[in-house]
């Protein structure tokens, strides 16, 4: 989240790595190839995250970027003080620069490095020519909070799903979610503040809301998103993941499988659709993009109801 002011670990641990979001900002204000290599190198940082050994081959090889390009994003980096270069020659040496109070942003090694044989998300970030696009990749790693929320807080980023009952299963009450459609964003998020700065109104919002949302279509289309772990994408093998929550359920009510025809209930990225659920509820409920369903969750209005009358927070 935005206020993790804390010191990464002395020992990397795991396949992430962390960068600022003051120096990270600075260099998407230099221009696309400055901010893809700002990562490329920090990618590289060693054990206390403050150095980095890679250099110009490290962000041509990962980024498609042309060594001659390469090696200007990365002086422009140096000429403005991002980075300091302790060491020369064959294998140089980077020192990154931090803010007087790091706000840490924590990423896959595999935006880099890519999964498996798939095109490293940050390649593909870098083909679209857009860094804003880049910094709204990078916001909503900042904006999670995947204790809670399983993904992009429901505040932030939702949805509208219909609220079907399926039946019960001893204390527990399951319910079928089916998307409506509608997507939607506040407009006081970190997300949306990247395309338009809050108060902006007319057709300067019109054309920032249109870009935000062509921005999250982009991602979808170039499977930036597709840093799964290898026991996701098996379950994702045979029907996908969507077919196999909804026969796991049919199943917990005593009902046959489904065939293999698309499903039109439970599509949602969820690792449990089972809950105990207020039968009061309304018929359609907000919704996060990312967000793991639980009936403590659905008891809890949303809290973007208020602030969505104040924000107009715009729809798809």
């Amino acid at each position: 989240m935005s206020d993790n002011i804390v010191a990464p670990p002395k020992t990397r641990g795991g396949e992430f790595f962390a960068i600022d979001k003051a120096p990270f900002e600075a260099a998407c204000k230099l221009g696309l190839n400055p901010a893809v290599a700002y990562l490329a190198v920090t990618r590289g940082a060693g054990r206390d995250n403050a150095a980095s050994f890679w250099s110009v081959n490290a962000i041509e090889q990962h980024t498609g970027m042309s060594r001659p390009k390469a090696k200007a994003a990365l002086q422009a980096l140096i000429d403005c003080g991002l980075f300091k270069k302790e060491r020369g020659g064959a294998r140089p040496r980077y020192r990154i620069g931090r803010s007087d109070e790091p706000q840490w942003i924590w990423l896959p090694n595999a935006i880099v490095d890519g999964a498996a044989d798939e095109i490293p998300p940050l390649r593909l970030l870098r083909q679209m020519q857009d860094v804003r696009r880049l910094r709204l990749f990078v916001a909503m790693y900042d904006s999670h909070d995947l204790a809670n929320d399983g993904g992009i807080s429901r505040t932030v980023l939702w949805q509208n799903h219909t609220l079907t009952k399926e039946g019960n299963r001893g204390a527990s009450t399951i319910w079928a979610f089916e998307r409506e459609g509608i997507s939607t964003v506040s407009t006081r998020s970190p997300l949306f503040t990247i395309y338009a700065a809050p108060g902006v109104t007319g057709e300067a919002r019109e054309t920032a809301t249109k870009e935000f949302w062509g921005g999250l279509r982009a991602f979808r289309g170039a499977e930036t998103g597709r840093v799964h772990s290898a026991s996701l994408r098996k379950r994702q093998a045979g029907g996908g993941i969507d077919s196999c929550l909804r026969d796991r359920c049919r199943r917990a009510l005593g009902k046959r499988p489904c065939d293999g025809s698309p499903p039109s209930r439970l599509s949602l990225p969820v690792a449990r659709t089972t809950a105990t659920v207020d039968r009061a509820r309304p018929a359609t409920i907000p919704h996060a993009v990312s967000h793991r369903q639980t009936g403590r969750n659905w008891n809890r209005p949303p809290e973007i109801s208020a602030a969505n009358k104040n924000d107009g927070g715009l729809v798809r």
